[in-house]
């Protein structure tokens, strides 16, 4: 179905079906998607170009997104070579890390993923959750003074009701009255819909 289907009524049919299946269920869907993107990626398989390169993609997406679910960084890992590593991929990663409480290691994946981004400016569309997550990991961190700062630049940058609660999400209780007044005083020199806002 999800190989010949020209409505696309099967896309992204991993999400909706791995909440539901049963461990033996994903683990034997799991085995059609390696089973098939192994065929397909066979040097006589003859691949039929931007068909096959899409079918490729979308068994790879699928894949990587059961390891998410799962928690298997290395399983991803093994789905996206470091040559092929996107932004998406180093944040996904750093995800998990963050998930299983390795911060350290997450933000090693996440400064990854923003050098991608740096390096190609084709890439940033792919990669502007990134500065949000690193504030997440420094917070985890114990670098909440650096987690502020970075939310304040980015309310200053574009003052909004969302970069405003983003700002105040790692600010400490006890300076939000400071925090908020810093906010307005710089939302003045915003335009006049940030301001209204």
């Amino acid at each position: 179905w999800m190989e010949d289907d020209p409505w696309s009524f099967c896309y992204g049919l991993e999400r909706h079906l791995v909440p539901v299946s049963s461990p033996q269920g994903l683990a034997a869907f799991t085995t059609v998607l390696r089973t098939r993107l192994a065929e397909i990626t066979q040097p006589e398989a003859a691949p039929d170009g931007a068909s096959f390169a899409a079918l490729a993609r979308q068994l790879t997406d699928a894949l990587k997104y059961i390891a998410v679910s799962q928690g298997d960084i290395a399983a991803y890992l093994q789905l996206c070579p470091a040559e092929h590593r996107t932004p998406m991929d180093c944040e996904a990663v750093a995800s998990l890390y963050l998930k299983l409480g390795n911060a350290a290691e997450a933000l090693r994946w996440v400064d990854r993923g923003l050098a991608h981004v740096h390096a190609d400016a084709s890439s940033s569309r792919f990669g502007f959750t990134l500065p949000a997550l690193r504030r997440d990991v420094l917070h985890a961190l114990g670098r909440t003074d650096e987690a502020i700062a970075s939310a304040w630049d980015e309310f200053v940058a574009h003052p909004s009701t969302w970069t405003y609660q983003t700002l105040m999400r790692y600010v400490p209780e006890g300076d939000r009255a400071r925090w908020h007044s810093q906010a307005m005083e710089a939302t003045a020199q915003a335009d006049l819909g940030s301001l209204l806002q």
